[in-house]
């Protein structure tokens, strides 16, 4: 990798203070002086698992439950009504910490009355192995959950709480329900 080169792709459209505070993140965890250490330090190969952590650092993970209604919308009004297939599969790149495919199980479980007799899988990739070790977990604080619908926060969310390290701070965690995460009529697969 030409260090130019990669120190030009990565300062773009004036993201340059954003870029360095995230890769500043790397360089204290390593102990390291400069970026073109770090640089050097990723070139030589000598830890395989260092460019998952660069990923982790530099990717802006926005992500919601319920997100981009419209596209639901076209779904429920454009897809739905002439769907005749018994084979059923929906892809969620970029599924960050999860919400968007577990919203399209919440969405079909509540939108199609012959699910459980549909084969249907929801594949989720995303580039951040951390993201998606989040969104196997299924785990979310109570603010990201506050626009869920009242119905469909009771029915498919369950509370957690939490005990942190040896101190009684309990923190509201709510966790997808487990029928919601097996394979029953469908079947979540989170793929880096």
């Amino acid at each position: 990798m030409n260090n130019k080169l990669f120190l030009d792709n990565i300062y773009f459209k004036g993201k340059k203070a954003l870029v360095r505070a995230r890769l500043v993140k790397r360089l204290r965890a390593l102990k390291m002086a400069s970026i073109r250490q770090y640089i050097k330090y990723l070139e030589s190969g000598k830890d395989e698992n260092e460019m998952g952590f660069l990923v982790d650092v530099m990717t802006t993970n926005k992500t919601s439950f319920f997100r981009e209604a419209e596209h639901f919308n076209y779904l429920r009004d454009q897809v739905l009504p002439g769907l005749q297939s018994h084979r059923l599969r929906f892809w969620s790149a970029a599924c960050s910490s999860g919400e968007e495919p577990y919203t399209l199980a919440i969405w079909l479980r509540e939108h199609m009355s012959d699910l459980d007799s549909k084969d249907v899988l929801i594949l989720a990739t995303d580039i951040s192995r951390q993201m998606l070790e989040k969104a196997r977990l299924a785990v979310y604080p109570a603010e990201t959950l506050q626009n869920l619908p009242s119905a469909q926060f009771n029915k498919y969310f369950t509370k957690l709480n939490i005990r942190i390290s040896k101190f009684v701070w309990e923190v509201n965690h709510y966790r997808i329900v487990p029928f919601m995460i097996q394979c029953y009529g469908y079947c979540i697969c989170f793929i880096f």
